[in-house]
């Protein structure tokens, strides 16, 4: 189920193809096991944003990318429950990036299709 909707959760976000390979933040998100659990986890994931002309779309790429690094964080750690959460916040993601969507530029669209396609290489990869 997660390899169907993750994929489309990035697609749908996906603008234009094509576009700038320039990176300019990192965004990390750790996640850890309880110390309940028998085994402990430590899960890092490190995205590169590249920089968009407006700061509304930086914001929105940035937030984005900790929610998909969060999202692939869960899956490795087996958390079925944090998935699960996520999983059920895309409507929310998929509106947001319309809204932020219509008012970026030709470029900053390009850069965020090449951009969504990695997320979505990342997501399938895990």
């Amino acid at each position: 189920m997660k390899k169907v909707i993750l994929p489309l959760l990035v697609a749908s976000l996906a603008i234009v193809s094509c576009g700038n390979n320039e990176t300019s933040e990192t965004v990390k998100v750790e996640q850890t096991t309880t110390p309940e659990e028998t085994t402990e986890t430590k899960v890092t994931v490190t995205s590169e944003v590249p920089n968009f002309s407006t700061p509304e779309a930086q914001q929105f790429a940035k937030e984005y990318t900790a929610f998909v690094d969060e999202m692939i964080a869960a899956s490795k750690a087996g958390d079925a429950a944090k998935v699960q959460e996520l999983t059920g916040r895309m409507q929310e993601w998929s509106t947001k990036a319309t809204e932020v969507a219509a008012k970026m530029t030709a470029e900053d669209a390009k850069l965020w299709a090449e951009y969504a396609s990695k997320l979505q290489e990342r997501l399938l990869a895990k």
